[in-house]
């Protein structure tokens, strides 16, 4: 079985999908800012790993629903 071609998936997001997964992205990335227990010049390293982490995983479970209706 061949897999669809991941730019494919790349070219069907649309401005709202991405919108809705940085929306997500930045609520985390509130969360880990509002975190007290946090070292103070650990929070741009957080901060920034917070948002990669959820843009990935936001990423991820768009991609498996198209791959889903890919195959």
């Amino acid at each position: 079985m061949k897999f669809p071609d991941f730019r494919d998936f790349l070219a069907s997001l649309d401005e709202e999908t991405v919108s809705g997964i940085m929306k997500d992205a930045n609520n985390a990335a509130k969360v880990i800012q509002d975190t007290e227990l946090i070292c103070e010049e650990d929070r741009p390293t957080l901060h920034t790993l917070g948002v990669s982490y959820q843009v990935s995983l936001g990423l991820l479970a768009v991609y498996h629903k198209w791959l889903e209706q890919q195959l």
